[in-house]
């Protein structure tokens, strides 16, 4: 006679598997947000995710299994507070980025992830220094942006 257990599993780690390519190129950012050098400001962002990453790689000195295509679709500014004594007036904004990004199969051509949604989101004060104070949150706001896409790269499997 056999006694067991069955159809239970264990089941060490996160629950998530490895990609299968290591090795990503980042392609030009396409940007259809109409914020000045907000690209400029995320390209080098993600790549400094994916040297971050414990499961990736830049193709710096390797042929690129993967090539990562991003896309902004939109900087959007949002109400995220009002303010205490006078509900029509503005404390904080929230500026939310949306976009995609897709991986393709640097040998086939065919797309491991294609147009998956992203997006992150920052609030800033709403007063007379905002344009000032919005321009300074595009970097923290494109960083939030360049780690939401990389852990979906790494971690999708």
């Amino acid at each position: 006679m056999l006694c067991g257990c069955t159809g239970i599993y264990y089941h060490f780690g996160s629950g998530r598997g490895s990609p299968p390519f290591t090795v990503v190129d980042v392609a030009p950012i396409t940007d259809f947000s109409g914020e000045r050098s907000l690209s400029t400001t995320l390209w080098p962002q993600v790549c400094s995710e994916i040297e971050r990453s414990p499961l990736l790689r830049l193709s710096l000195f390797s042929p690129a299994e993967a090539i990562l295509q991003i896309k902004v679709r939109s900087v959007e500014q949002s109400i995220a507070i009002t303010s205490r004594n006078d509900s029509s007036q503005v404390a904080d904004y929230r500026l939310t980025i949306v976009g995609t990004f897709s991986v393709l199969n640097a040998k086939y051509g065919d797309y491991y992830l294609r147009n998956v949604p992203v997006s992150a989101s920052i609030s800033v004060p709403a007063d007379l220094s905002y344009q000032d104070r919005k321009h300074m949150a595009i970097p923290k706001l494109t960083r939030d942006f360049a780690k939401q896409i990389v852990d979906g790269v790494a971690y999708s499997w």
